[in-house]
């Protein structure tokens, strides 16, 4: 039996963010766009979340699992794991405390033709983090290649891309990985604000 393989791979690193995965949920499953999976990873055992993951288990787009151990590594452990798991064509690494407007993957599915395989677009930041991206609340993070100012969740990468690369237990390992294939990138750049980083 041939397995139908999704556009995008929706890749959720959890821990106990309990109401921030609730929203995170609700605007994937509000996509306008419905050819995607969503892989949740919690970091360890978690009985609460396993519970409000229950409110979510009749749609086959969502797989949940937890870890029998915690890593603590900033979900890296966890989003190599996602990686050996996606069908998707596209890759997208995302936290549980962001979300994205219903439009999101629309609009990335515009531009997923080749020669483009990575694609990265603007967010709004929720909070005030004066030593990743000093900006104000509420600030517009614009992503740059150059020097890697992108936020986890700001991009989406064509799977074969990542082939022999993994997630480091180093911060910000968004930024290391992107070093580590810039070479390989044909990059679209999509001007517009399309998550929240909470």
């Amino acid at each position: 039996m041939e397995i139908i393989k999704p556009k995008f791979s929706i890749i959720v690193v959890a821990y106990k963010r309990y109401n921030e995965l609730k929203c995170l949920l609700y605007s994937l499953l509000s996509q306008s766009f419905t050819d995607f999976e969503v892989i949740i990873i919690h970091d360890g055992e978690d009985t609460k979340h396993r519970e409000l993951f229950e409110n979510f288990e009749g749609d086959p787009r969502i797989t949940y699992l937890q870890t029998l151990t915690r890593y603590n590594d900033w979900g890296m452990t966890l989003r190599n794991i996602g990686l050996k798991m996606a069908l998707g064509e596209w890759i997208i690494n995302t936290n549980d405390d962001n979300y994205y407007t219903p439009n999101w993957l629309e609009e990335l599915n515009q531009y997923t033709d080749p020669p483009v395989n990575f694609i990265y677009y603007d967010a709004v930041l929720s909070h005030y983090n004066e030593l990743n991206h000093n900006k104000k609340d509420y600030g517009l993070l614009v992503p740059q290649i150059k020097g890697c100012y992108i936020d986890m969740g700001q991009f989406a990468v064509k799977k074969e891309v990542l082939e022999g690369h993994e997630f480091k237990n180093i911060a910000p390992a968004d930024s290391e990985l992107i070093e580590e294939i810039k070479d390989k990138l044909s990059p679209l750049y999509i001007n517009k604000v399309l998550f929240v980083h909470n």
